[in-house]
């Protein structure tokens, strides 16, 4: 039963899936799209996205992406982010995923554009 219990602790904590985030790549050289998919039972209700693209360790572009969506479980939205440039090479994407009353989420992404 001892064993059992920090496995009952994280479960009654409500210890949940979190949003998972992927670069899909860039839409007319002036578009960073970024994947967002729902791995939970329940929708998420997106609000913002504020984010930073770095490159070669300098920060290439940053804002904040107001969204208004709801994701439904299982679900996923594409976000379009403003950019300068058409990023080339290493790249960091680090953000705050905002769903107004439920939790919000840091993320990071990392990857290699062709």
């Amino acid at each position: 039963m001892l064993r059992a219990l920090p496995l009952l602790l994280l479960v009654a904590c409500g210890v949940a899936a979190r949003p998972q985030v992927n670069v899909l790549g860039v839409a007319r050289g002036e578009r960073l799209l970024v994947e967002v998919h729902n791995p939970t039972d329940h929708d998420l209700s997106l609000r913002a996205f504020d984010w930073t693209l770095a490159a070669a360790g300098q920060t290439v572009d940053k804002g904040t992406l107001e969204v208004r969506r709801t994701v439904q479980p299982g679900g996923s939205t594409i976000l379009e982010l403003p950019i300068s440039s058409r990023p080339t090479g290493a790249y960091r994407l680090d953000g705050h995923l905002r769903a107004g009353d439920q939790a919000d989420w840091r993320v990071s992404v990392r990857g290699r554009f062709q």
